[in-house]
């Protein structure tokens, strides 16, 4: 997202610098669930595409070959599997990010309005302060009642601000607290499992090269 506006001084400031430092989280957890899911789901549907032609092998190899393609048909079937199972938890995160990214958009449009807000103080405030001066353009009574008045005025809309800010920022790093350890323990799940049992599963398809690489091509 756009970078969020400063306020000089800010007492907000902290806070506000932790959620954009989660919003960003958020966002690429959200578009790391959707580009993986993407890429899963092509890498799971590549094998069952490959078996459709396996029958062709027995035409361009010996009968030990032809042999051992079930066996290779079964293990792009295990492939495949594999790669969809995980496509639960992906998006459970997905969903998790999904909600923190609407909690963080209320919280980023109230830091916005709250920074609106806060020039038209910072010039009434400037105005009322020029009341004050010793030297220079004297002013009626009738001008520094409005420009007190402003002042209030204005003093008062970026003190709703603040606090729409402030209630909008706990929520969202509130929510930081009790949401993230779960998007990263379904990311962790995601990944055990995917890649659980992938050492037997890598060295079924290498024993599977193997045997292969020994087999004899039928003379053209």
């Amino acid at each position: 997202g756009q970078p969020l506006p400063d306020i000089p001084d800010d007492s907000l400031a902290p806070r506000i610098a932790k959620f954009a430092e989660f919003e960003q989280l958020a966002a690429a957890l959200c578009r790391f669930g959707v580009e993986v899911a993407v890429a899963g789901e092509q890498l799971a549907g590549a094998p069952p595409m490959l078996v459709e032609h396996l029958g062709g092998l027995a035409s361009l190899t010996s009968s030990s070959g032809r042999q051992l393609v079930p066996e290779l048909v079964t293990q792009l079937g295990h492939w495949s599997a594999r790669l969809k199972a995980g496509a639960g938890h992906l998006e459970a995160l997905r969903r998790l990010a999904e909600t923190c990214r609407e909690k963080a958009s209320v919280a980023r449009a109230a830091i916005v309005d709250r920074a609106g807000a806060w020039k038209p103080k910072a010039e009434a405030d400037a105005e009322a302060e020029a009341l004050k001066q010793r030297f220079g353009q004297t002013y009626s009574l009738e001008e520094k009642k409005v420009r007190l008045q402003k002042r209030h005025s204005m003093n008062e809309q970026f003190k709703k601000h603040t606090e729409e800010a402030t209630h909008a920022l706990d929520d969202a790093l509130a929510q930081q607290a009790t949401v993230a350890p779960v998007m990263f323990a379904e990311l962790c799940r995601y990944v055990a499992e995917v890649f659980g049992g992938a050492q037997g599963l890598a060295g079924e398809f290498a024993r599977l090269a193997k045997a292969f690489g020994s087999c004899r091509a039928l003379p053209p």
